[in-house]
């Protein structure tokens, strides 16, 4: 019996037994390189802003002292961010987008509030609001970009 079953196996896996069933093949789908990149780098830079307001500012470190630098720092970092969230979740509909888009704005608050607990560190409303705009407005380039 057992060798009955082994040849009838071995013969519908090389196409010799008929059934009523068809059955795909299974193929395995090569992984999209330039999707995981995209992942990679968002993932990654979402960790690397983390660690940046985990860690106080030292003194001695050149920072530009401009009125509004710190804004336009934000401004420019969540709208690098939501570059990097749309080219990795590639939204197809406004609906995805406006989700991609709020997802990242989520991760800004979330970054306010931790920065809370960090010494030399401060909570900034106007900060988080120019994080939405940074990430709305390339949200909005993007979707213009992609016609959505």
């Amino acid at each position: 019996m057992p060798g009955e079953w082994r040849s009838l196996v071995q013969r519908a896996r090389f196409g010799t037994v008929r059934s009523r069933v068809q059955i795909p093949p299974l193929r395995l789908e090569r992984l999209n390189f330039f999707r995981v990149f995209w992942w990679v780098l968002f993932l990654s830079y979402a960790g690397l802003i983390f660690w940046l307001s985990d860690s106080p500012l030292p003194p001695g470190v050149p920072f530009i002292e401009l009125p509004g630098a710190d804004r336009l720092y934000h401004f420019f970092e969540y709208g690098l961010l939501s570059f990097l969230g749309l080219q990795a979740f590639l939204p197809t509909t406004r609906r995805q987008l406006l989700g991609v888009l709020m997802l990242c704005w989520l991760y800004g608050l979330s970054d306010e509030i931790h920065q809370a607990w960090v010494p030399g560190r401060s909570t900034d409303g106007l900060d988080w609001l120019m994080d939405g705009l940074g990430v709305f407005t390339v949200g909005w380039l993007w979707g213009y970009w992609r016609r959505l």
